[in-house]
């Protein structure tokens, strides 16, 4: 599931459709959301807590030195959840494209290497 939001965010990321940026950091954010999710899941044998706080869920995952590196970059991104979540229009029914490509290819590239650190710790016959 979360390598199916990675390549929607890289396939939103460079589509032409007003509101592609919003869509592909909400994708890069599921991305992170789900490998986090899925080595608590690995680890613990149990299903993670109900939430989309990267640190609540960081805070399971504390054996891992891997993701030590990867804590501030993950928070920064939470910000992006709820505004990338919900389409705005504005006054005449037009989609309001309020993230840039630069904020999105940051949070691809950032749940990018996520997705890949998680892989590589998780056994390959798990994946």
């Amino acid at each position: 599931m979360a390598e199916g939001q990675l390549t929607g965010a890289l396939n939103q990321l460079h589509g032409t459709d007003t509101g592609t940026y919003r869509r592909s950091c909400f994708a890069s954010h599921q991305t992170i959301e789900m490998s986090l999710k899925g080595l608590i899941w690995f680890h613990t044998q149990s299903e993670p807590k109900h939430t989309h706080s990267f640190r609540k869920l960081l805070s399971n995952l504390e054996d891992f030195p891997q993701l030590k590196n990867i804590q501030d970059q993950i928070t920064a991104l939470e910000a992006l959840y709820t505004g990338s979540r919900y389409e705005y229009e504005d006054q005449y029914g037009n989609l309001v494209e309020d993230y840039s490509m630069v904020e999105a290819e940051r949070a691809y590239s950032i749940a990018k290497y996520v997705y890949e650190t998680i892989r590589a710790i998780v056994p390959k016959g798990l994946q």
